[in-house]
């Protein structure tokens, strides 16, 4: 299956190729960007975030080498202290293993969708909510060697699953609202 990127890349447009460089820096900045687009919850350091999911769209439409990219240049800023984290968090504080996730989710799906044939919807969702559970499990790890495993699971999962699951269905939605506009 055709990437999103593969798909843009070989049609033309105004007689030059979309830049797979202009492609990867524009997610990087909207990855970075949507730092602000998250809520504190009062019980956990976890934020309520689109970021995840904004990474896991940008996986399932650029593929994994684009995606990774992307995701690594978001960590680079975080590592220089540039403020693209939530509330001025760190890479190496409680919520740092989330953003590692993110690398190993943009590597997972990305290459999923880069390889498997037959994409259904269903096995799309199934791609992207295994990228999910991949933040999820790297983010709990993390988080556990700050509150330990009962509390990481119960302020660093729990509380994020029913909105995954609709965030989930609605990148699943737009994944494939972007390969129908553009496969045309």
């Amino acid at each position: 299956m055709n990437t999103l990127f593969q798909t843009l890349s070989s049609q033309t447009f105004s007689s030059s190729r979309v830049n797979p460089v202009l492609l990867t820096l524009l997610a990087a900045a909207l990855i970075s960007l949507s730092g602000p687009l998250s809520i504190s919850l009062p019980f956990t350091p976890v934020p309520l975030s689109l970021r995840p999911h904004l990474v896991l769209l940008i996986a399932a439409l650029l593929g994994s080498r684009q995606s990774m990219t992307a995701v690594s240049l978001f960590l680079v800023q975080a590592a220089l202290g540039l403020p693209v984290l939530v509330g001025g968090a760190s890479l190496f504080g409680p919520t740092g293993g989330y953003c590692i996730g993110y690398l190993v989710a943009a590597a997972l799906v990305g290459t999923l969708v880069e390889r498997l044939k037959n994409q259904t919807p269903l096995r799309l969702f199934a791609i992207l909510a295994l990228g999910s559970s991949a933040i999820l499990f790297l983010g709990m790890c993390h988080l556990a060697l700050f509150i330990g495993w009962e509390k990481a699971f119960l302020c660093g999962v729990a509380p994020f699953l029913p909105g995954d699951l609709l965030k989930l269905l609605l990148v699943t939605c737009t994944v494939q609202a972007a390969r129908r506009r553009f496969a045309s």
